[in-house]
């Protein structure tokens, strides 16, 4: 072809045209921005927990859920911004074809969401650590029935040194249960 006659486009121009004709809100950019303006509304949130009677300095429920919060700002915003790179290009594309290729595990999925209702009823009952730990087994164990001592000893260690980070470090109240903690 001489370049004269209608040809196929360049592949940057047909980037930029789709681009374009699909809006300034889509793709990463819309998602970006959703993320971003979700992590506000977290940060506002954040600021709005009351402090303990007696707090520590710089350390208290604000804390996590702020730094969070900003986090999801500041990825948001370079998901929305950041310009892409060639190498880049189209990897939302390649990600949703190897999604498309794996099948969705339908029983998978409703047996660990049955797991995580279970775990919410219980959760006043028996408290933080037994819930969290029992949720953590099953779902463990559903997972790699075969590693039942890691499995045990992995979800009480676990929730035993979130409950003690939360409650005794950063003074935030969660139910202990029959426990009674």
């Amino acid at each position: 072809m001489t370049g004269d006659g209608p040809g196929p486009e360049p592949p940057a121009a047909a980037d930029a045209a789709a681009e374009a004709k699909a809006g300034p809100f889509s793709g990463d950019r819309g998602t970006g921005l959703i993320v971003a303006a979700f992590g506000m509304v977290l940060l506002v949130a954040a600021m709005l927990i009351d402090a303990p009677a007696r707090p520590s300095p710089g350390i208290g429920p604000r804390l996590i859920p702020g730094l969070l919060a900003v986090g999801l700002i500041g990825c948001g915003l370079a998901l929305a911004f950041m310009p892409k790179s060639k190498s880049e290009a189209g990897v939302g594309d390649q990600v949703a074809e190897m999604m498309a290729e794996e099948p969705v595990h339908w029983t998978s999925i409703a047996i660990v969401s049955a797991m995580f209702v279970a775990y919410a009823l219980t959760f006043e009952f028996l408290g933080f650590v037994l819930s969290t730990a029992g949720f953590l087994l099953a779902t463990t164990m559903y997972v790699d029935h075969t590693k039942w001592r890691r499995n045990l000893i992995y979800s009480i260690a676990f929730s035993a040194l979130v409950y003690w980070i939360f409650t005794r470090q950063l003074s935030v109240s969660l139910p202990s249960g029959i426990l009674g903690w």
